[in-house]
């Protein structure tokens, strides 16, 4: 049996050769998003401070991880991966072995909401050499629909623009509409979709006249 996803492309939709492909009959099985958000030294950060606050005045205690803390988002993000949209660009990934020695490092980050001393909320996230690019975002399932994801993802923003960021990436599936809607609420701005294309269904072939 031939693999269909095996010929597939994965391509930005400004991409000229996404206009070619869909000429040529491909088609899109799935899109996902990129987002960006530019902030400079003077910008209000009240969006920022409010989401954070929110969360601390609901009991929540919103913080960055240290290292020694990794079990902790181990065994948050292991419960709410069967949550994750999967597609074929965009699926839930363990963890690296090594996330401890990358958060002392400081080349990764984590910021989490602990409710009653258990993190029930994550955002860990990865620097560039012109940004911050956000691994992912997870709330348990008991805790959603309360701000969270928003919390620590402007609590993430906060403290690395107070060290001097100034850009910060994110993005997922189209599926996942409440991602998409925290980082517009927070700023983030869309950048062109990217497309998982397939190519057009091979017509077998007629037999031979014998």
């Amino acid at each position: 049996m031939s693999d269909p996803m095996g010929s597939a492309r994965f391509l930005r939709q400004d991409d000229p050769e996404h206009a070619a492909l869909l000429a040529q009959g491909w088609t899109v099985a799935a899109t996902s998003w990129g987002a960006r958000l530019d902030l400079a030294g003077d910008s209000d950060l009240a969006v920022y401070d409010r989401a954070v606050g929110a969360a601390r005045d609901a009991g929540y205690e919103v913080r960055e991880l240290a290292s020694t803390e990794t079990a902790a988002l181990v065994d948050l993000d292991t419960l709410v991966a069967p949550d994750f949209p999967d597609t074929p660009a965009s699926h839930h990934t363990p963890l690296p072995l090594d996330l401890a020695e990358r958060l002392a490092r400081g080349d990764w980050r984590a910021f989490g909401a602990w409710w009653r001393g258990i993190l029930v909320a994550l955002t860990i996230l990865y620097r560039f050499e012109d940004r911050w690019e956000v691994d992912r975002t997870a709330v348990e399932a008991a805790h959603r629909r309360r701000g969270l994801a928003s919390a620590v993802k402007a609590s993430s923003i906060l403290t690395t623009h107070a060290e001097g960021a100034r850009r910060w990436g994110t993005g997922g599936a189209l599926a996942n509409e409440g991602s998409l809607a925290v980082n517009r609420t927070l700023g983030f701005h869309l950048e062109p979709a990217w497309h998982t294309l397939l190519p057009p269904a091979q017509t077998p072939e007629t037999p031979a006249a014998q």
